[in-house]
């Protein structure tokens, strides 16, 4: 069984492969800004839709929540604070800015991936990678997966 302290072998797994594509420092500052602001971002983008009475965007992030409680429940204790956090804020902020904030913070990270690790987001291999991105900024603070030193 999974200890809530513990990631899942298959977290790790996406952790290992999204850090491979994010070995520049000036890619991996972009992200740290570009994350959040896309994930607000389209949090405010999909509440514009209504499903019975809620946004879609708070009712995806209802299964996201699901999905980081079952692959790593200390980093869900940090994460979805902050899913709260991106709904109330992008309720405030009209669709045309979340729509720009989107699409820029996109074009800065896909630069950034082109310019300082010569490669494509990790997204363009697995859409998973969206949902391992926000983990993968947390990690220092939650160690959620383990650096092995075998040689």
């Amino acid at each position: 069984m999974l200890h809530w302290s513990q990631p899942s072998i298959a977290c790790r797994q996406w952790l290992q492969s999204y850090a491979s594509d994010h070995r520049h420092p000036t890619n991996h500052l972009i992200h740290c800004f570009g994350i959040p602001l896309i994930f607000i971002s389209l949090n405010g983008l999909f509440n514009m839709i209504i499903f019975r009475g809620y946004g879609l965007g708070d009712l995806a992030l209802l299964g996201i929540g699901i999905f980081y409680l079952t692959h790593h429940t200390r980093a869900a204790l940090i994460l979805i604070p902050f899913m709260f956090f991106s709904s109330w804020i992008s309720s405030h902020i009209g669709w045309i800015t979340l729509g720009s904030i989107f699409m820029v913070s996109w074009v800065i990270q896909i630069i950034g991936h082109r310019i300082y690790d010569k490669n494509n987001p990790s997204a363009y291999k697995n859409l998973i990678y969206l949902f391992v991105a926000p983990l993968y900024l947390i990690d220092p603070w939650v160690r959620v997966h383990e650096i092995e030193s075998k040689s």
